[in-house]
């Protein structure tokens, strides 16, 4: 319990941490900040959107709306790999990154301007598909056909040949195994 004694007209700022992991006492001094905490906070989540479409609205709610989205994206991602990958939950706190939700997630994400956390993210997937070519978690069977849309339109914004002939052979596999597997499309005659 903390308790002090104020002169009359004085005033005090206290502040309250509450981590959400388990901590000892003797840890207590990770978490300073205090009176700059909030600036900190405020200037790196504007140096995240700093790379993001800019929009504004004339109803500021909509505008807060959809820069809250994006956020709510950013926060629920887990990182892989030291942050090389990015996984793209489709939930704050449940199902995880499922590979047909998911794209739409990473598509809305670089439609918007974050075509770093999209790239990441469909590195992701890349990583997990089969040695067939197949990416499915277990899911679904159309998230390889899913993802394989959303790397056309990642590449088609971003332009990000670099990237591309990085993960073309497995990109190609994928094609590939998606070819190789379709049924021929049968067209039925008019009755």
């Amino acid at each position: 319990m903390w308790q002090t004694h104020l002169a009359a007209g004085a005033s005090a700022r206290c502040y309250v941490y509450l981590p959400g992991w388990t901590m000892k006492p003797e840890e207590s001094a990770l978490l300073g900040g205090g009176a700059d905490l909030a600036a900190k906070v405020r200037a790196y989540w504007e140096r995240v959107m700093a790379p993001a479409a800019q929009i504004e609205l004339p109803d500021p709610f909509l505008t807060d709306v959809i820069r809250a989205s994006q956020v709510h994206c950013l926060m629920a991602a887990r990182n892989e790999a030291q942050g090389e990958r990015v996984a793209p939950w489709i939930a704050a706190m449940s199902y995880g990154p499922l590979e047909s939700e998911s794209n739409s997630i990473i598509r809305g994400m670089d439609l918007m301007g974050h075509a770093e956390f999209a790239r990441r993210s469909l590195d992701f997937f890349i990583h997990r598909y089969t040695p067939p070519g197949f990416l499915t978690t277990g899911y679904t069977l159309m998230g390889t056909g899913w993802h394989l849309w959303s790397v056309g339109e990642h590449y088609g914004l971003t332009g990000d040949d670099e990237w591309m002939r990085r993960v073309a052979p497995d990109v190609s596999r994928a094609c590939w195994s998606r070819r190789k597997t379709a049924a021929p499309c049968r067209r039925r005659r008019p009755s």
